[in-house]
């Protein structure tokens, strides 16, 4: 019944973002003009979106200097690479659920935190350190 409810819950929620100004939906169909008044945050987040994502996007993020041709060519591959930069990392698999930042030898490491841990999920950190991707490990359910 947990399940149902959940389910319920997550098609409503998704429902209701495709009407949002700002989502990958309608970020997707808007012109030029349009686009450029987009936030870097928005426009990040909106390319992680495969279903809705669009060259005219892309070539905003490249026009931005968030994304190179090697980032984008890792974001359309879907997956993760180590030395991938902060902002592909965004790009490919969306913001996180949590960042943690530390400081190790006066350098500044972030673990981005995708996914809920519960009984049936785990949690996949990504480490980044000085704007690249240096490794990801799952936790386990």
């Amino acid at each position: 019944m947990k399940v149902i409810k959940s389910l319920l819950f997550l098609s409503l929620f998704v429902l209701l973002l495709m009407g949002c100004i700002g989502s990958p939906y309608e970020i997707s169909r808007m012109d030029q003009t349009e686009l450029s008044q987009v936030s870097d945050y928005q426009l990040l987040g909106a390319l992680s979106n495969s279903a809705y994502r669009t060259e005219m996007m892309f070539n905003e993020a490249k026009r931005r200097g968030l994304l190179n041709d090697n980032d984008i060519r890792i974001v359309k591959s879907g997956r993760l690479q180590t030395g991938m930069s902060e902002n592909a990392l965004i790009a490919t698999w969306g913001h996180p659920v949590n960042i943690k930042t530390d400081t190790w030898h006066h350098q500044v490491i972030k673990q981005y935190i995708y996914g809920f841990k519960t009984k049936y999920t785990s949690q996949t950190y990504v480490i980044v350190n000085q704007g690249t991707v240096r490794s990801w490990h799952e936790k386990k359910k």
